[in-house]
């Protein structure tokens, strides 16, 4: 196996414990939302979400881009075994979020009258803006802790570190709601999530690195907080100038849409979480895995590398946009309400935006910042948002919320189609159209043949109808996908191997990619034939 199968497979392996991890904290934290918000009345439910605004806003300024500096080098350290010099950076990088964080928290401390009068005009809630500044010390410590994982490629520890954050924060809030603490028990439980999880990661960085013996081959490249800081700052910038527009979204929907539109669209956001099970382990490796090779010593590498990160994170999210939208209708009405009647169009419309997946979404950025071409990552963030900015606000205008999504997808489209040109032209990387367009063809198939089913079959209820969509929609892509080549039995080969490492899931997966070898061979017998 070269070093490309080598990190492509960890990668996936990373990928998948994510994927578990994110899975079951969503679960856990779904619990604990219908928990807290059946205890609570609506308008106390309100003022909890409020009391996490300022401290969200806050936190923000701690970034400085050095999670995403840590990431890049410990990737590269620890592929060449140089554990010193990342115990170096490790040091830096807890030692300067950790004052930023605590300089941050104390001036949100110390604002907490001004700003819950001014910012969230509600002056009583003072009191609870001063306790979760301290989120703001929590949340940028483990952020710095996850973007050592995920440089060193301790995925594993981080799914595990997610689930207990979520049961902590559950059960924690369900006990002090309990014991009649109200609006302050559920943030109390919310803080105690952070902080276990946090203190829990800077024991395991710790621990994890100091038995790491560094390379005797290793070479000497000290890394200083300056260097880290030249790295981070354009993608602090633009990451800060992205959040603005997604502030400036909010601002149209006040402007231009009803509150009962509005409400549709915060229930369609709700399921949007669905796909984003997959984008976010696929994005969260790929930048670790790009940050292990340089392209002016590896470019072929890298342009495979690249290939198979746009070509798997399409198969898995076009099928998943798919599902969802044929069964927008009864996710909506099953777990909500049919007076959300505009929520399933509205979800549908919002899951347009991942279509920007087969045009390297995920994985343009990650590249251009494993390289150290963070100002390049700036300039396409800045056009992307002022393409946004254009297109949304104009049919927002026209068309209410339906015209943000409608907005929002096409500007997508064309910021995405804008990159993948510049990164072409400036490394020669692209994406693999042939593969694109057939699983937008399989997947287009199984959603219309899962389509016609369910209205034939006229079941009864929203629960039914998720369940048998759900299977005729899996089994149509498994016979689909390797029919018209979306998969190839190198994919299945490669999914077995990363399968036999993983003894809980092989024996339900394996027998899966034993029909899909099937089909395979069928269909090249018959290209034989011909």
């Amino acid at each position: 196996m070269n070093e490309l199968e080598r990190v492509a497979e960890r990668s996936a392996r990373g990928s998948l414990h994510l994927f578990l991890g994110n899975f079951l904290s969503e679960i856990i934290n779904a619990v604990g939302v219908v928990i807290v918000a059946r205890m609570l009345t609506p308008g106390e439910y309100g003022v909890l979400g409020l009391s996490f605004v300022l401290p969200g806003i806050f936190v923000m300024f701690t970034f400085w881009g050095i999670g995403s500096a840590l990431t890049r080098f410990l990737a590269r350290y620890e592929t060449r075994g140089m554990w010193d010099q990342a115990r170096s950076i490790i040091r830096i990088g807890y030692l300067f979020r950790a004052a930023t964080a605590c300089l941050i928290s104390a001036l949100l401390f110390l604002g907490a009258e001004f700003l819950a009068a001014v910012v969230l005009m509600r002056p009583d809630m003072a009191g609870l803006v001063r306790l979760t500044s301290v989120l703001v010390v929590f949340q940028s410590l483990y952020n710095t802790s996850a973007s050592i994982f995920y440089g060193t490629g301790r995925m594993d520890i981080m799914a595990v570190l997610m689930v207990v954050q979520s049961v902590v924060k559950t059960t924690s809030s369900y006990l002090f709601l309990v014991w009649g603490y109200g609006v302050l028990g559920a943030v109390i439980g919310h803080i105690l999530g952070f902080g276990v999880v946090t203190t829990a990661s800077v024991i395991l960085t710790v621990w994890y690195t100091r038995g790491k013996e560094a390379s005797t081959e290793a070479m000497s490249e000290e890394v200083s907080i300056n260097e880290m800081l030249r790295f981070g700052f354009p993608l602090f910038i633009g990451s800060l100038i992205g959040n603005l527009g997604a502030k400036y979204q909010g601002l149209l929907l006040a402007w231009f849409a009803s509150d009962a539109a509005i409400g549709n669209l915060n229930i369609a956001n709700k399921f949007r979480s669905l796909v984003t099970l997959f984008t976010v382990p696929i994005s969260t490796v790929v930048y670790p895995a790009f940050s292990k090779f340089d392209y002016r010593e590896q470019p072929g590498e890298m342009e495979r590398l690249f290939e198979v990160s746009v070509r798997y994170a399409t198969l898995l999210v076009f099928p998943a946009v798919a599902l969802i939208t044929i069964l927008s209708q009864d996710f909506v009405y099953f777990l909500f309400d049919p007076r959300y009647s505009l929520a399933p169009f509205l979800l549908a419309l919002s899951l347009l935006q991942f279509l920007g997946v087969g045009l390297g979404s995920i994985s343009i950025y990650k590249f251009l910042n494993s390289q150290g071409d963070t100002v390049t990552t700036f300039r396409l963030n800045l056009v992307n948002v002022g393409i946004r900015v254009a297109v949304s606000t104009v049919l927002t205008w026209q068309l209410g919320v339906p015209g943000l999504l409608l907005g929002l997808f096409i500007s997508e489209l064309l910021g995405r189609a804008f990159n993948i040109f510049v990164v072409y032209q400036r490394y020669g990387v692209r994406i693999e159209v042939a593969h694109t367009v057939r699983v937008v063809a399989f997947s287009a198939v199984s959603a219309l043949s899962t389509y016609a089913a369910l209205k034939w079959l006229n079941l009864p209820s929203n629960l039914a109808n998720l369940t048998v969509g759900a299977v005729t929609f899996l089994a149509s892509c498994m016979v689909l996908a390797p029919l018209i080549g979306a998969i190839r039995d190198s994919d299945i080969q490669n999914i077995s191997r990363i399968m036999r490492r993983e003894p809980l899931l092989n024996p339900i997966v394996s027998p899966l990619l034993r029909i899909e070898e099937r089909i395979i061979s069928l269909r090249s017998g018959k290209r034989e034939q011909e």
